[in-house]
């Protein structure tokens, strides 16, 4: 009874591993830039992943300390332009 136990929660664990990675692998992942302040300063310190760019703030500030809370989150969209996220949450073009 135990051994029957044991194998429906590891089948149950993998199933759920398996359908959590399917379905986060088909979003596509967006790569931000994070800049200290004001992007056109260039104090850039790194990169995250991100499934929405919304996120992009706080994944920076988590991630790198040296912003202390003022990361400024950048990508690029598919026309090659530079889009940054002030701190209002409002996107606007960096060049």
């Amino acid at each position: 009874m135990a051994k029957q136990i044991g194998l429906i929660l590891f089948l149950g664990t993998l199933v759920s591993i398996l359908i959590f990675t399917t379905v986060y692998a088909s979003k596509d992942q967006i790569t931000v830039s994070c800049y200290i302040g004001d992007p056109s300063d260039n104090r850039w310190v790194g990169e995250v992943k991100v499934f929405d760019v919304n996120k992009g703030r706080g994944n920076c500030n988590m991630l790198y300390d040296r912003c202390e809370g003022g990361c400024t989150p950048c990508y690029r969209d598919e026309d090659g332009r530079q889009i940054c996220i002030d701190r209002s949450g409002n996107p606007y073009f960096l060049w």
